[in-house]
């Protein structure tokens, strides 16, 4: 019977393990001067995957081909790199540098650079717009460490308008992070939160670091250090419990970054932390949702 039990444990863990690594799957590595990747946009007139990094770093926006090896570096002219934390890209293919990060939900210039697509191509790139915001629930900078809801990491460019999904840094996490709204133009605005949603109430796996729009516009991704969330059925900013749901990747790494490379498939990376990550990783729905 021990010998039994012992086997039945052993073929267990080798299930876990088969299926942690049917989910996830290392593409590559990235090069080594690029050590917090904090956002990525996948570009199809060149084929490279465009990254940036966070506060500290360069403003720069590194291409990478299929191996990883960087192929191009673009320069964004006549701004300051605080703290980006997310790129996406509208349906005309012009990338967006989400400059909002705010640890300490203390900042008070929050913004969004827009890059045209053409740009990409080039050693340096200009701002084609600059789309200021700030959050009017938001009264002291920094609030009281229970009410640290203004930092973000994530957003998508839909339509008219920016999704800007928040990082919940408050003591006493319990998963609520915030749905804002910003109009996708240049000049100061004020945010308007659209929603109230919870992901799960421990901050090292619910925290969110990251989002993605599908291509056909109708699935959003939700990153956090090991957790996917996928929304659908947004249209008109409905956003509930009903329509996000949660999947376990089965791999947990300070996990900052995610984009659709295709309707079916996910690309994920992670900083380096503890001389460990620092990789881009695929996986597809199919996997994610554990269908057969």
């Amino acid at each position: 019977m021990k010998n039994s039990i012992i086997t039945i444990c052993f073929l267990s863990l080798l299930s876990c393990k088969s299926q942690t690594e049917k989910k996830l799957q290392e593409v590559y590595s990235f090069p080594n001067e690029l050590k917090e990747v904090s956002g990525m946009m996948y570009d199809s007139n060149s084929n490279l995957l465009f990254v940036l990094e966070d506060s500290g770093n360069k403003n720069i926006l590194f291409g990478l081909d299929s191996t990883g090896e960087i192929k191009s570096q673009v320069l964004i002219k006549e701004v300051h790199n605080h703290d980006w934390e997310a790129l996406t890209k509208d349906e005309k293919g012009d990338f967006y540098i989400g400059d909002f990060g705010n640890n300490k939900n203390e900042r008070t210039d929050l913004s969004i650079y827009k890059i045209a697509n053409s740009d990409l191509q080039k050693k340096e790139a200009a701002v084609l717009q600059t789309t200021s915001f700030f959050y009017p629930e938001q009264k002291k900078f920094p609030p009281k460490n229970t009410e640290l809801f203004f930092d973000a990491e994530s957003f998508i460019v839909h339509k008219e308008y920016f999704y800007v999904f928040t990082k919940n840094r408050s003591k006493g996490f319990d998963g609520t992070f915030y749905v804002y709204k910003i109009p996708n133009k240049p000049g100061k605005f004020e945010a308007k939160r659209i929603a109230t949603l919870k992901s799960c109430n421990h901050y090292r796996h619910c925290a969110i670091t990251d989002a993605a729009l599908s291509p056909d516009g109708k699935t959003i991704a939700l990153l956090s250090s090991s957790r996917v969330w996928l929304i659908s059925d947004f249209e008109n900013d409905v956003f509930t419990e009903k329509n996000i749901q949660m999947y376990d990747l089965n791999h947990t790494s300070q996990k900052e970054s995610i984009v659709f490379r295709d309707e079916q498939t996910l690309w994920i990376s992670d900083e380096v932390k503890k001389k460990e990550g620092g990789k881009l990783y695929r996986i597809t729905l199919t996997d994610l949702k554990g269908k057969p």
